[in-house]
């Protein structure tokens, strides 16, 4: 069961790591709009977290969630294989 959860954990870990790298390759793709609902129900829980503390990072042109989601997904990712 553990590991089933660690394997969803890192299939969500790659799918984010590709929707990084195809926005900023092929941002206007078929492949981009297909995945983008699915990366922005996981990402924008952290975008507006950082948005309320740090109001200022929403005009730099960067989003930061993806790494925020990143160390969110090795924590669980790291708690899960105590208890495995």
């Amino acid at each position: 069961m553990i590991s089933l959860l660690l394997t969803a954990l890192n299939l969500i870990n790659t799918a984010v790591f590709l929707y990084c790298i195809l926005s900023f390759v092929i941002p206007g793709s078929r492949l981009m709009e297909t995945i983008r609902p699915y990366a922005d129900m996981l990402l924008d829980p952290f975008r507006k977290l950082i948005y309320r503390f740090f109001p200022s990072v929403e005009n730099l042109g960067m989003d930061f969630s993806p790494i925020l989601l990143y160390l969110a997904i090795r924590l669980i990712s790291g708690i899960l294989r105590i208890f495995a």
